[in-house]
């Protein structure tokens, strides 16, 4: 096939693909979408976690749930029992840490479990500022975007806009 034959060819499914695709009818949906709060209950599942994050329910009914400070906790609801089964170091600062738990869509045969965290990395204790004594605001251009930086402070961190 002769090279700009192939490029038309080419042009001409890539526009038309977008446009067919309109053509087709939208899903029906459910005229009543309202959410209902009495179909669901609020229960205490244990006590006592630190910052709790997150939650993934395991196939037996049982609970993989997150604390920011890096532990992992299973709970069984049939017996009531709580233990801690991993920490994970994690760096803690603001809303760093542990976070997300999560099943693989395929956990029922491979028990894979996905984490979502703040590496403990070599930063040294206070790095990160958590306030800033005396502080300078400097307005730039037309715009009027204020840029503030703390005294005595440096990098990044010490800087936002």
């Amino acid at each position: 096939m002769h090279p700009a034959l192939r490029r038309l060819i080419t042009a001409a499914a890539v526009t038309a693909l977008p446009v067919l695709g309109l053509a087709v009818p939208a899903a029906a949906h459910d005229e009543d979408a309202t959410l209902h709060w009495e179909n669901y209950e609020k229960i205490t599942l244990t006590k006592n976690v630190g910052e709790p994050i997150d939650l993934a329910v395991l196939p037996d009914n049982r609970v993989l749930h997150t604390a920011r400070s890096g532990e992992v906790r299973l709970t069984d609801p049939k017996t009531g029992v709580t233990k801690v089964v991993n920490t994970i170091p994690v760096y803690q600062n603001s809303e760093m840490g542990l976070q997300t738990v999560t099943l693989d869509p395929g956990f029922a045969e491979n028990h894979w479990v996905y984490l979502y965290y703040s590496p403990k990395l070599n930063t040294p204790a206070g790095s990160a500022p958590t306030r800033c004594p005396r502080a300078r605001t400097t307005r730039t251009g037309s715009s009027g975007r204020a840029t503030t930086s703390c005294r005595g402070s440096s990098g990044p961190a010490s800087r936002w806009t």
